[in-house]
């Protein structure tokens, strides 16, 4: 089981690396020596760990102060500083999900954050792993393209201060957008189709009150994801949302929810 031995070992190393060593070497050796005496399907054995390697992160990385307990100032801290990087292109990015009404209404959220997921289009993937290879906040495990044989890019993951910021592409042609998504933990890879009567019902630049110009996802799709979801935070969201009062009526009227069309394990292919 030389094989289960390794990928603890370099699934360990990952997370040790992006939160802090989180992941003890005695709970390493305890994991090679249970999971490689299994006398079950590789595939399993490999879905366990990933289950537990995630309750770490879930059980441990409160008392860290990393993924799940973000305060709204580090997430907000961490976005800044990459944008800096980019500099003028930072047009690349497009910020998604629960941080856009607080970023333009320039007011706090006073709730924890997990992460920043970011969408861009699939023509500057390259370009984005340049600057932030640049930057020495690139790694090879954190990336889809270097677990996949199918030509796809599902966008990769960097680390900045301790938060987690996600890259995934987006293509746009003949009224449908392809959104893909990567999870370099599970090595999963998702692709969502949408169909759209204009990009800027998905992507727009938004002024916030301080003046300052984000590119984000649109409020409409975001309000539209959080409205599903439902969770107490998305309700909360869903009022800042309102209160931008920047949503477009004809576009909330058209806009549909997505479609999954492939969820994949992409440690297969390699």
């Amino acid at each position: 089981m030389e094989k289960i031995k390794n990928y603890i070992i370099n699934l360990a190393k990952m997370v040790n690396e992006k939160y802090g060593n989180i992941i003890t070497e005695e709970m390493i050796n305890q994991a090679i020596d249970r999971y490689c005496k299994l006398n079950e399907d590789e595939e399993k054995i490999i879905s366990d760990i990933n289950g537990a390697v995630k309750k770490v992160i879930n059980d441990k990385l409160q008392e860290n102060g990393y993924k799940d307990n973000i305060t709204y100032s580090r997430a907000t801290a961490a976005l800044d500083k990459v944008l800096r990087m980019l500099g003028k292109d930072s047009f690349r990015i497009f910020i998604a999900g629960g941080l856009v009404p607080y970023l333009l209404l320039d007011e706090d959220s006073n709730r924890l954050h997990s992460d920043i997921d970011t969408i861009c289009w699939a023509e500057d993937m390259d370009k984005l792993r340049n600057i932030f290879k640049a930057y020495g906040l690139y790694k090879d495990e954190w990336d889809s393209i270097n677990y996949v044989t199918n030509g796809n890019d599902y966008g990769f993951e960097i680390v900045v201060d301790g938060v987690p910021l996600g890259i995934y592409p987006f293509t746009y042609e003949n009224g449908v957008l392809t959104q893909f998504s990567y999870d370099p933990y599970s090595k999963k890879g998702k692709i969502k189709e949408i169909q759209l009567e204009k990009i800027s019902d998905y992507i727009m630049s938004y002024k916030a009150v301080n003046g300052q110009v984000y590119n984000t996802m649109s409020l409409e799709y975001i309000r539209m994801t959080k409205d599903k979801a439902h969770r107490e935070k998305d309700v909360q969201d869903l009022a800042k949302i309102s209160k931008t009062g920047l949503l477009r009526d004809d576009v909330l009227n058209r806009i549909q929810m997505y479609k999954e069309i492939k969820n994949e394990n992409l440690s297969k292919t390699k």
